[in-house]
C-alpha cells in the first residue's frame, strides 16, 4: 500500500472517529429575543478547527454578587453553539474541564441584550482548557452561522 493511500485511509478513519465529536442540532438561523424583556441572553459558540476537535465542555454562568446563582448554558463541541436567556446583571462565564482551570470571561448582560462569546481551546496544566474571546454582535453573527445547536 503506498504511503498516499495509507495517509487517505488513516485520515477518513480519524474524521468518521471524531464526528461523534460535533453538534447534531439545527444549524443556526438568527438569534433569540429574550422572553422577558428584562432578560439578556448569552451565545456561547465554537467555530470549526481542527485542533482541540475531541475536546468539548460545559459552560456555565454564575451571576455576581448573588451567592449561589448559576445558570447552565450548554455542553459546547467544535462547530456548536449553546445560548441561555439569564436575568440581567454581571455574569463570570467559565467552562468546567478540570479542577486546576481558571479560565473565565466577566461580561455584563443587559436589559433585553445578546451577549456573544466565542470559545476555542487552548492547553492547560495537565488537560485542554477553555479560552473565552467577547465578541460583537456582527462578528457573531457571520462566524455563528456555520455552527450547530448542541442538543446534549
Amino acid at each position: 500500500m503506498n504511503k498516499t493511500l495509507l495517509f487517505t485511509v488513516l485520515f477518513g478513519i480519524s474524521i468518521f472517529s471524531l464526528s461523534g465529536c460535533t453538534a447534531k442540532g439545527p444549524q443556526f438561523q438568527s438569534f433569540q429575543k429574550p422572553k422577558n424583556p428584562n432578560n439578556g441572553i448569552i451565545y456561547v459558540y465554537r467555530p470549526f478547527k481542527f485542533f482541540g476537535m475531541a475536546f468539548k465542555y460545559d459552560v456555565f454562568a454564575d451571576r455576581m454578587y448573588h451567592h449561589n446563582e448559576g445558570y447552565y448554558i450548554g455542553k459546547i463541541k467544535v462547530n456548536s453553539y449553546s445560548y441561555k436567556e439569564v436575568p440581567n446583571g454581571i455574569y463570570k462565564v467559565k467552562a468546567t474541564t478540570s479542577t486546576l482551570d481558571k479560565t473565565f470571561i466577566k461580561v455584563k448582560v443587559g436589559k433585553n441584550k445578546i451577549i456573544c462569546i466565542k470559545t476555542y481551546p487552548g492547553m492547560g496544566v495537565l488537560v485542554g482548557r477553555a479560552n473565552f474571546e467577547l465578541v460583537d454582535l456582527k462578528t457573531c453573527e457571520k462566524e455563528i452561522k456555520g455552527t450547530r445547536l448542541n442538543l446534549e
